[in-house]
């Protein structure tokens, strides 16, 4: 499954200092490109690379680097501000991006309402351009530089995807997280002939994936939120005799649809919502559940589902993210649209007994890369770029 590294012995020169480029709000929102990112970093400083997480505008102000690694092109505007900051130095990409297909399909769900809605049937251009506009006034900055910022916006509002797309042809590595992915990119920003190299996340193996399950409620992971339509699930799982056990905090950017999630969960006989808790408390409750339900509109690689897996469970997924196509016979997509049809596969699996078959046979992941072989892999991408400078 791991792909060959595209270095020579002869080419052997490492990095000493990586910059990760992340969005501009990435310390006060989470997500999995920080975690990618975080995890890149941990498994770089083992072959004393030092590898420093900042975002675009940190990039210009930051001292030498040997190579600049940039997250997340689905902030177009802030990727093509990562990458005119890169200052002629070797660029590596991690798109991490969704779909527009699918990016679509949700922006056109009946569960985004209120302001969302309204802001949702504008041009998607122009949404892309506000919204951009909106992270800059409400970040750090200067009043200054915060003006400059969004007249660089307005002049590039125009072109922003050809600019975009531009930047991932004109970088020296595009790792992508899966065949779809790449598929997605190419679609969606006609890339014509560019060669991407599959680098998908890592897994770390638990132990106590051995060990018999002994809850009959599936997990549901996520902040709660119309994207992770938890709503719809828990609906359609009271209607078909299916309990589940919610983990994650609350989106307070969506006070409706948190209002009718707790309406929800509160009658519930058969579920029950934790809120947020820690990861220990996350892996133990994956360790006993027989399985994972993630309906998420969108997905590139979903990190939950990894460490479902590794923990003996079988995934009931929607049908934009990427895992799928690591493991075929435990990932089980579904159309999200059809709530209903996902809910009764996942309680036919759970009558099914695989987990059971699963928990005993570990053959799928063993196959798989570990962070660890990702770190080696990814050092092996910069070391190439370095010797063909």
């Amino acid at each position: 499954m791991r792909q060959q590294a595209d270095s020579s012995p002869r080419f052997r020169k490492l990095p000493r200092r990586v910059a990760l480029v992340l969005r501009a709000d990435f310390r006060e929102k989470g997500g999995g490109d920080l975690v990618q990112a975080q995890r890149y970093a941990e498994e770089l400083s083992r072959h004393d690379v030092q590898a420093t997480i900042m975002t675009p505008t940190e990039l210009g102000k930051a001292g030498a680097f040997d190579l600049v690694h940039i997250f997340n092109i689905d902030l177009p505007y802030e990727f093509i501000e990562a990458v005119r900051a890169s200052s002629g130095l070797p660029i590596v990409v991690s798109p991490i991006h969704h779909d527009a297909r699918y990016s679509k399909r949700m922006m056109n769900s009946e569960t985004i309402s209120g302001i969302e809605k309204l802001l949702n049937s504008l041009p998607g251009d122009l949404r892309e351009y506000l919204a951009a506009c909106r992270r800059v006034l409400r970040g750090s900055g200067t009043v200054i530089e915060k003006a400059r910022r969004c007249i660089h916006y307005t002049l590039w509002m125009p072109n922003v995807r050809r600019l975009a797309g531009e930047g991932l042809r004109d970088a020296d590595r595009v790792l992508v997280l899966s065949s779809r992915e790449e598929q997605s990119l190419q679609r969606d920003f006609n890339l014509g002939e560019i060669t991407m190299h599959r680098l998908p996340n890592g897994i770390e193996l638990v132990q106590e994936s051995q060990h018999t399950k002994t809850s009959a409620r599936c997990a549901v992971i996520g902040r709660i939120e119309p994207r992770k339509r938890q709503c719809e699930v828990l609906e359609e799982a009271e209607a078909v005799g299916l309990g589940l056990t919610f983990i994650g905090g609350e989106n307070g950017n969506h006070p409706e649809y948190l209002r009718r999630f707790k309406r929800a969960i509160s009658r519930s006989k058969m579920s029950v919502w934790l809120g947020p808790v820690p990861h220990d408390q996350v892996m133990n409750e994956l360790a006993d559940a027989p399985g994972l339900i993630n309906l998420s509109w969108m997905e590139v690689q979903s990190l939950v589902e990894l460490e479902a897996l590794a923990s003996g469970c079988w995934v009931v997924a929607g049908n934009s993210g990427g895992n799928a196509e690591y493991f075929p016979d435990r990932v089980f997509e579904s159309d999200p649209s059809g709530t209903r049809g996902a809910l009764l596969l996942a309680k036919s699996l759970l009558e099914s007994g695989l987990v059971g078959k699963m928990s005993e046979n570990m053959e799928a992941l063993s196959n798989y890369p570990t962070w660890s072989e990702v770190g080696s892999d990814l050092l092996d991408v910069y070391s190439a770029i370095l010797g063909e400078a």
